[in-house]
């Protein structure tokens, strides 16, 4: 990661992909390992992205296929609920990185609007040289 000299940096949208993409594996990974029986594994942000993905199919796939006849459905919440106590639970921090997201997001959305208009302004003034 490149930081710029006014303190941002500078991330492509393939590395935030990449990362997400690591992310969510270690996610699945974790998931996956704690659903057997043995010792649980623990990683410092399992709890934020349980937050993001308890509820997707490839966490918690919507039917699975058995040899064994129909399996009755569990319910989403209970199953996820029942996870969740043997957690540390943390909601400030959750709700810092949350707010941290959010100032990222419009940061970003704010540079594409300045860089939109600048474009747009060098575009106006490219048109009155030909002129």
């Amino acid at each position: 990661m490149r930081e710029n000299s006014n303190g941002k940096y500078a991330v492509t949208g393939l590395e935030c992909s990449v990362k997400m993409s690591g992310l969510k594996r270690t996610f699945k990974n974790i998931s996956d390992q704690n659903k057997k029986s043995g010792s649980r594994n623990t990683w410092a942000f399992y709890s934020v992205m349980n937050s993001i993905f308890e509820k997707k199919d490839f966490v918690m796939p919507p039917a699975i296929a058995s040899s064994e006849g129909p399996v009755k459905p569990t319910n989403v919440t209970e199953s996820a609920g029942a996870e969740l106590p043997s957690l540390p639970s943390n909601p400030s921090k959750k709700r810092r990185v949350e707010i941290v997201l959010e100032n990222f997001i419009d940061n970003i959305r704010q540079d594409r609007n300045t860089a939109m208009a600048k474009r747009e302004e060098e575009r106006k003034e490219r048109e009155k040289l030909k002129a």
